[in-house]
């Protein structure tokens, strides 16, 4: 299986178990997606690791995204954005 699929396969499962937490009646444990380009940004404010507060899929035509990507994080108030680059995945290519 090439790296772009498998990566894929990583953020399909990752959105549809967050969506399903995040749909749990008042959103108990503060979940967010959102998508810029081809980039999801996955922010759950109960659990703070890296395992689902996590950039995916980050390619070099949503680098000029960052701005919002940061913004998101910043107005979700989980990550700082001076540690955001401990979180980002490369998409392979």
């Amino acid at each position: 299986m090439n790296e772009k699929l498998w990566e894929q396969i990583e953020m399909d499962t990752l959105t549809s178990r967050l969506l399903a937490i995040g749909n749990l009646q008042n959103n108990p444990m503060g979940v967010s997606i959102q998508s810029f380009g081809q980039t999801m940004a996955y922010t759950v404010k109960s659990i703070p690791g890296p395992a689902f507060n996590v950039i995916r899929g980050l390619c070099g035509e949503d680098e000029l995204l960052l701005d919002e990507i940061i913004d998101f994080y910043e107005k979700n108030i989980f990550l700082l954005a001076s540690k955001l680059h401990r979180v980002i995945i490369p998409n392979h290519y």
